[in-house]
């Protein structure tokens, strides 16, 4: 100021953040905190949201066929359990149901337990188009071959390698990713800081 220099605009900026985390940092993260409390809140209790909010997961890129290849190895990785020690392909259908989380995929064993009772075929509730059109093809020929149970088990068995996959390309993404991103705040921060110190300099000389 007295040596009539302007700020940049990017220290302007940066120092405008730091007054309101400063004055005002508390009650964000106040905010924050209730908005988290919330929301588990409502995940756990409002049955509509929960469901809003798996089938939104399963629609995210990468991480949706990461999600849903993950819930259907657990599921059918517990039916076809359950189908080589004899247990009845309903039960087994109400029992995988369980062992899955998200509430997409549950109403699709419980449409599959439905249509068996009703004298339908699992593979009819698979040939859904969240589905992979793989899982509906070694459904219908473990059904016409009797080998529900084996089929099964390679479905689940390539989903698992599949999801492994993708974490780990997941994962090789992110990394540069974040780096990346901690070069870009530092880089304004230097940047907000040397900019100003240039303007002085020049100030001085001036």
């Amino acid at each position: 100021e007295d040596l009539g220099a302007t700020l940049p605009m990017i220290t302007k900026i940066c120092l405008s953040f730091s007054r309101f985390l400063t004055s005002k940092g508390f009650f964000l993260l106040g905010g924050v905190i209730l908005a988290i409390i919330a929301f588990q809140i409502a995940k756990r209790h409002i049955k509509p949201f929960q469901y809003i909010l798996d089938n939104w997961k399963l629609k995210l890129p990468v991480l949706g066929e990461l999600n849903l290849k993950g819930e259907l190895s657990i599921g059918l990785s517990t039916m076809a359990s359950l189908l080589s020690s004899s247990v009845p392909i309903v039960e087994t259908l109400e029992m995988s149901q369980k062992a899955v989380s998200n509430l997409v995929i549950k109403e699709l064993f419980n449409r599959g337990r439905i249509t068996i009772e009703e004298g339908g075929k699992l593979s009819e509730v698979f040939t859904n188009r969240l589905v992979p059109n793989m899982t509906t093809s070694m459904i219908v020929v473990g059904e016409n071959t009797g080998q529900l149970d084996t089929m099964l088990v390679k479905l689940a068995s390539i989903y698992e390698d599949e999801v492994a996959e993708l974490t780990v390309r997941l994962k090789t993404v992110l990394e540069p990713l974040i780096i990346v991103m901690i070069c870009i705040v530092v880089g304004i921060i230097v940047m907000a800081i040397m900019m100003p110190m240039f303007s002085m300099f020049g100030g001085v000389q001036g």
